[in-house]
């Protein structure tokens, strides 16, 4: 399904496969010299033809195309090496970019295993959960490499809007969100996640230990559970407000204020039992 969300800006539902998930958004911001798309949906057939099929009714050139990717997980950067070409730029936080490419994600891998043994976890449990795991299973190329940085603050500018990194540690050591001044507007991740029958869309941010080492990191973990907290609540409030039974159209919430702690369109959608 493509849905034109903002003007030049287009989002495209990307089914995720064997997860909880069930669906990734893909964001495609078209216009000027290049068009952009944001996260790309596991290293999977039926993620890939659901991406290409929305790229194809949008009329994008990937040799004008670049690609960003708002964190590491499977689900968002999986299918970048496949539908990346050489003129392609291909972005990630600076600090994820080990996690993608070998060796050093098996590397990673391996110390996550590390640590989830010493959390208590058997060696074969861990070993039997991986081998399930979309999150590897899935994940994308590792021999591609020709990704590029991003740091915080880094400006990136596409269908004439300037998009600015803001990272937001906790759900991923440099998850990135990405503020739009001129709109008050954050660009980040939604989840699709089912309750009492309705489809209700986070951003996908959560939490995770990090280690502070400054205030600048922990404004920055500040930010995400506000944005966090927010999300729930007004999912929590659009679930508690309707019933299963009630169907209704889809709304679109909007909260904007003058700093980035600003985010727009929550959607929920109400489906019939």
């Amino acid at each position: 399904m493509l849905e034109e969300i903002m003007k030049n800006i287009y989002r495209i539902r990307i089914p995720l496969p064997k997860s909880p998930l069930k669906i990734l958004n893909c964001y495609v911001i078209k216009g000027g010299d290049r068009d952009l798309v944001i996260d790309t949906g596991f290293n999977h057939p039926e993620c890939r033809e659901a991406l290409i099929k929305g790229l194809s009714e949008l009329d994008i050139d990937m040799d004008r195309t670049d690609i960003l990717l708002t964190h590491l997980h499977a689900d968002h950067t999986g299918l970048a090496p496949a539908i990346a070409v050489p003129g392609t730029r291909t972005y990630i936080s600076r600090i994820e970019m080990p996690w993608l490419y070998a060796p050093s994600r098996f590397e990673l891998w391996a110390l996550d295993n590390e640590r989830m043994i010493r959390a208590g976890f058997s060696r074969k449990d861990v070993e039997n959960s991986n081998r399930c795991a979309a999150s590897r299973s899935m994940a994308s190329d590792p021999n591609f490499k020709a990704y590029l940085p991003i740091d915080d603050g880094d400006e990136f500018r596409y269908g004439g809007y300037t998009l600015k990194a803001v990272v937001t540690p906790g759900h991923t050591p440099a998850h990135m969100c990405f503020w739009m001044e001129e709109q008050k507007t954050m660009v980040s991740v939604f989840t699709e996640v089912t309750l009492a029958g309705a489809s209700t869309y986070f951003f996908n941010i959560a939490l995770t230990p990090q280690k502070s080492g400054s205030e600048a990191t922990e404004r920055r973990q500040a930010i995400s559970l506000l944005i966090l907290c927010a999300c729930l609540l007004m999912g929590l409030t659009s679930v508690l407000g309707r019933t299963a039974r009630h169907r209704t159209t889809t709304r679109t919430f909007s909260v904007r204020c003058s700093s980035p702690l600003s985010f727009t369109r929550a959607h929920t959608a109400m489906r019939p039992p």
